[in-house]
């Protein structure tokens, strides 16, 4: 995959840890290189000459600056520094600006006037800039971290390449209002009503925060998908992998391209082909429409949730349809969505990766991001292990709601996972009311369990729709399909609040297996325990018998 360019400036002599921690941003993010004089190989170039290559070679220029002026190049009367931000300007690369926080010894440097000259032009620029103080290297790397990957995502939104060609140059000039095809017009409404609709169903921010967090995941997989490889999102649940699917469809969305989001939860029922058709209301065969779009119009298609389907005979016609769809449609972007933990969800994945579609891997986020993120919804005192369980994107939107909830909560009490998930609980009842906040967790437990023993987690609402029901909803526990079908928005949800039902009716193994399917069993099972050994019941004890002598 081509690498973004991105070139450090700065004085060396006094800013060698602030570079390093420069570069270590930049490599960090898979996606970039970072260019430097102290680390680049003898050149036969003069000095000049490599630095005016490099900076019009490069993507994106980084200045990180002191209140030391450094050398100053005769030629040119400025020092080198400023030399390479002048360069950097005028080709109109992105430029990102860190300076760092003023050091008594530095008022006796020479030229120390001039560079607090220099250093209030940087200032004066407002389009384009990021200008931030730092104090050290630490707080450096993250945030050019951070903002590499807000930089990386708005060149995606612009619709440029790594190597600067547009997203209509690679089209070729194919525009839908060009073509003026009305076929090709109401295909893309019908993408757009159910991507829209099922991006509606996908949480994307953290509550407190105003955005959703930037993961470089998301912008491996554009890249990957601008370069014209079909791509597979893996990893556990709870680390962002919907979240990131959403974004990848929205950024489809923002570039004019054909963009159609499905999730698999949604055609688990789909026994041949033409089930998949009749969803999407198509007269013609799945691959045949996406082929007539591709020849006017770029389409990318984000299969989510497909470890849904795992087993089921709507994932063999899944991997059949990306398998004819791969096979050389020019035009065609595809991700699917993935988990790889389980048996038969390793089966599907090896399907999908045999098709040719690379894999990228959804990790956790890191606990200095869970910390940032702490910061930013003003959580201020928790325990070590908030950082450690926060690191799962679903335990931290259950911090956020807490603390949205409750902002006098004392997060240093939060020691492990099943006590986070019991005091969410108790926010119902804090914001509800004892009673009804009771009432939605009957009807929670009651949901969960039809969830569990239907193939897709479909749940048919009562008519009239009862009080608990839409307080669900409006909690996001509960999500809206179609019709009257509702489901969990994500399954540890489900498999939480059947598995602290059960452990309230101190149920053991062949009980629970009476009630659900033993192929989702496994995750119920680590709840309940895990629920016995908080509450230090003597059915955990029991419980682990079972499990072993069963």
């Amino acid at each position: 995959m081509e690498k973004l360019k991105i070139f450090i400036s700065g004085t060396q002599d006094d800013m060698q840890p602030e570079r390093d921690a420069v570069d270590r941003a930049v490599v960090s993010t898979k996606l970039s290189t970072g260019i430097r004089a102290e680390t680049t190989a003898s050149q036969t170039q003069s000095p000049r000459a490599w630095i005016e290559q490099q900076i019009d070679e490069c993507n994106i220029y980084i200045g990180v600056y002191s209140h030391r002026y450094g050398w100053v190049i005769p030629d040119e009367n400025v020092s080198a520094t400023e030399f390479e931000f002048d360069l950097a300007l005028k080709s109109g690369k992105p430029v990102l600006v860190w300076i760092r926080k003023l050091r008594e010894e530095e008022k006796s440097k020479p030229n120390f006037d001039r560079q607090e000259q220099f250093l209030n032009r940087v200032s004066d620029f407002t389009t384009g800039h990021l200008r931030q103080e730092f104090d050290n290297p630490n707080d450096l790397e993250k945030g050019v971290t951070t903002s590499l990957g807000e930089t990386f995502t708005e060149i995606i939104r612009r619709g440029t390449t790594p190597s600067g060609k547009s997203l209509l140059e690679k089209m070729g000039n194919k525009s839908l209002g060009e073509q003026g095809n009305e076929n090709i017009k109401l295909l893309k409404e019908k993408f757009f009503r159910i991507t829209s609709r099922n991006l509606r169903k996908i949480q994307t921010k953290i509550p407190g925060l105003k955005e959703p967090l930037v993961r470089s995941e998301a912008i491996l997989v554009e890249g990957q998908l601008l370069k014209g490889q079909h791509v597979v999102l893996t990893g556990e649940a709870g680390t962002g992998k919907s979240g990131i699917a959403a974004r990848i469809a929205q950024n489809a969305m923002e570039t004019g391209k054909a963009t159609l989001l499905i999730d698999a939860r949604d055609i688990s029922t789909s026994q041949t082909e033409k089930d998949l058709r009749e969803y999407l209301d198509l007269t013609d065969s799945f691959v045949s429409t996406i082929e007539q779009i591709c020849d006017v119009n770029e389409c990318r298609i984000i299969l989510d949730q497909l470890d849904n389907v795992a087993g089921l005979r709507s994932a063999k016609i899944v991997v059949e349809l990306i398998q004819e769809l791969v096979q050389g449609i020019n035009g065609l972007e595809l991700m699917a969505v993935c988990r790889n933990k389980e048996l038969h969800e390793r089966d599907l994945l090896n399907g999908l990766l045999s098709n040719g579609l690379a894999e990228v891997i959804c990790n956790e986020i890191t606990q200095d991001q869970v910390a940032n993120v702490l910061g930013l919804i003003d959580v201020k005192d928790y325990s070590p292990e908030v950082l450690s369980f926060g690191k799962n994107l679903l335990n931290l939107e259950l911090i956020g709601q807490i603390h949205s909830q409750q902002p006098d909560f004392d997060f240093s009490t939060l020691t492990d996972v099943v006590y986070l998930w019991e005091k969410y609980i108790d926010t119902w009842y804090v914001r509800e009311g004892r009673d009804a906040g009771e009432e939605m967790f009957k009807y929670a437990a009651n949901l969960s369990r039809l969830g569990l023993n239907h193939p897709d987690g479909i749940i048919e609402r009562e008519m009239p729709a009862p009080a608990a029901l839409q307080r669900l909803v409006s909690w996001g526990i509960i999500t809206f399909v179609e019709g009257r079908m509702y489901r969990f928005r994500h399954e540890k949800f489900q498999d939480y609040i059947y598995a602290r039902d059960a452990a309230d009716r101190l149920l053991l193994p062949q009980s629970i297996l009476n009630e659900i399917p033993d192929h989702k069993s496994r995750n119920v099972f680590w709840w309940v325990e895990s629920i016995y050994a908080s509450r230090s019941s003597s059915m955990r004890l029991r419980f682990f018998e079972e499990v072993f002598n069963g």
